[in-house]
């Protein structure tokens, strides 16, 4: 059985979910996404009102190969440091150029 961050191919072998395939179809608005590739962060979006986002058009492509809620550090005005929550998804696949 498929999980749902999977999906059939055109030639009927699972695949994984696009990033923003998945930012469409398992966000909501509100949430800050934050986008890791081999670790490390790499971008973030923001989902501003139901499916209206920006994302890197070398990573929007790429596969989804795991998600999780955490927490990110963000840096105020005044150099304060604020856990926020976020939506970690972790990419697979090769980077396009």
């Amino acid at each position: 059985m498929m999980s749902d961050r999977r999906r059939m191919s055109e030639e009927g072998k699972e695949s994984n979910m696009t990033l923003s395939d998945f930012c469409y179809e398992h966000t909501q608005v509100g949430e800050l996404v934050v986008v890791r590739d081999e670790g490390y962060v790499v971008t973030t979006a923001y989902i501003d009102v139901e499916d209206l986002f920006s994302l890197n058009p070398r990573l929007s492509q790429r596969e989804v190969i795991k998600d999780e809620w955490g927490r990110i550090d963000v840096t105020t005005e005044h150099g304060d440091k604020v856990a926020m929550p976020c939506h970690y998804v972790d990419l697979g696949g090769e980077a396009t150029v």
